[in-house]
């Protein structure tokens, strides 16, 4: 990793850790969270689909264990 990449990830995490511990300055930081999402929108360029990442689908897991259980 290059100096320069360290700097700017180092410089990144010590502005979350000020904003989290209440020593960075609050007005400098602006939050949007949009009225709908549209899930769709988001996930078509990056070629997501409903399986989610890795073509999983939710909860799959949590139903073979379930069978194996009994």
């Amino acid at each position: 990793m290059s100096k320069r990449a360290f700097d700017k990830i180092k410089a990144g995490l010590d502005s979350a850790k000020a904003y989290l511990d209440g020593t960075a300055d609050k007005r400098k930081y602006r939050v949007h969270v949009p009225e709908t999402i549209d899930v769709r929108k988001i996930r078509t360029p990056l070629g997501v689909g409903d399986a989610g990442a890795g073509g999983v689908k939710p909860g799959r897991n949590a139903r073979r264990e379930r069978r194996e259980d009994k």
